[in-house]
Order: structure tokens, then C-alpha cells, then sequence
């Protein structure tokens, strides 16, 4: 199953003279691989708890869990990039959903190393070089392992979609078709700033 092609039917439709299922995205599914394992597995695990995907973002109804986070690609390493995590009472599925959407993400790009990247301002720095001990994944924290210097951002979208903006317009469309997702998006967006094409 690929995390980003998930459709959903609403309703019915017309096409070419014959009612067929409306199938769109699945608006879970445009918000990121991580984002929506999370989520599933929230709801597997506490199924009365009601869970929304904003953006980077995971957060319950109760106000009790904000995980802030998303996959990213840097330097020949793959993984979740962690930025804020508070899980509250909804324990026990961050590891699993970091361990799967990893696993996601390097079934997509075989040639990355499996990575954890944490925030240089994290609150625990034990506890994620025991998660990724556990994974058996390499630790990139921003103030020491990957030589960056605290206070710089995280890196852009198109460069944690795994996308780039080198090449020709063309070439960068035909990318912006190959790939589905974030990776998609970034690379119609990287055309369309080289084309100076207005949205």
C-alpha cells in the first residue's frame, strides 16, 4: 500500500455517458507519510480519541497530544525529522510510527540510510538516542551530529519532500509526474518559479 495514493469515494459522477465512484485524495493522504501512520495508529490503539492532521502537524481533540514532525531527506539519510513532541496520555505509538514511516519512505528511495532527526532544542536527548538505538538508526541531531549551527531552520519543503530545483522547466515537470505527494507538489512549484508562472 502507498501511503500517498489513498482515495476515497464521494458519491457518484458522470464520465463518458457512465455513473462511476467519485474517487479523491484522501485529504489525510496529502498531508504526509508520517502524519498518517500516526494517525492510524492512534485510532487502532485509542479508538474513542478523535485525531487531526494540520500540516506537520498531529493533535487530539482533547488537546492532550501535539506531535510536530514529518519525513525528510538529507544528505544520503532518510527518516522522521522531530520537532515537538508532547504525547500526553497517548503513549506507545510515536516509535512505531517513526519505525514505519521510515520504512516507507526508504522502500520509495532505497539508496538513503535510516535516520532519526531531532530538533537541537529537544527536551530529552537520551531518550531519542535510545529510540534511535532501538531502531537501529543513526541519531542527526541538529547541534552536534550533522555539524549544523544552532539557530538555523529546518530545512525548506522542497529539500525535505526530496525534491530539488536544479534542471530545465520541462524536466521539472516531467519529475512534478512522476512523483505523487509532497515530492509532486515541490517539483510543480520549483517549474513554476523557473517558468515565473503565477498560481
Amino acid at each position: 500500500m502507498r501511503w500517498l495514493e489513498i482515495e476515497e469515494v464521494k458519491g457518484m459522477k458522470t464520465m463518458f455517458g457512465k455513473r462511476v465512484p467519485n474517487c479523491v485524495k484522501n485529504e489525510n493522504a496529502s498531508s504526509g507519510i508520517f502524519q498518517t501512520i500516526l494517525v492510524n495508529l492512534l485510532q487502532k490503539k485509542y479508538p474513542e480519541g478523535k485525531f487531526d492532521i494540520q500540516g506537520d502537524k498531529v493533535t487530539s481533540e482533547d488537546g492532550k497530544l501535539s506531535v510536530i514532525a514529518d519525513t525528510a531527506v538529507e544528505d544520503g539519510y532518510g527518516g522522521v525529522w522531530v520537532w515537538d513532541v508532547d504525547t500526553g496520555p497517548y503513549k506507545g505509538v510515536l516509535g512505531t510510527a517513526i519505525k514505519q514511516a521510515t520504512a516507507e519512505l526508504l522502500r520509495q528511495q532505497p539508496d538513503l540510510k535510516p535516520a532519526l532527526f531531532v530538533d537541537g532544542d529537544n527536551q530529552n536527548p537520551e531518550a531519542w538516542q535510545a529510540i534511535a538505538n532501538k531502531l537501529n538508526y543513526t541519531l542527526l541531531d541538529e547541534n552536534f551530529a550533522d555539524g549544523k549551527v544552532k539557530g538555523k531552520s529546518r530545512p525548506g519543503r522542497v529539500k525535505r519532500a526530496g525534491a530539488s530545483c536544479k534542471g530545465s522547466v520541462s524536466s521539472l515537470r516531467a519529475k512534478a509526474k512522476k512523483y505523487s505527494g509532497e515530492r509532486g507538489k515541490m517539483y510543480h512549484w520549483c517549474a513554476n518559479m523557473k517558468g515565473g508562472k503565477k498560481k
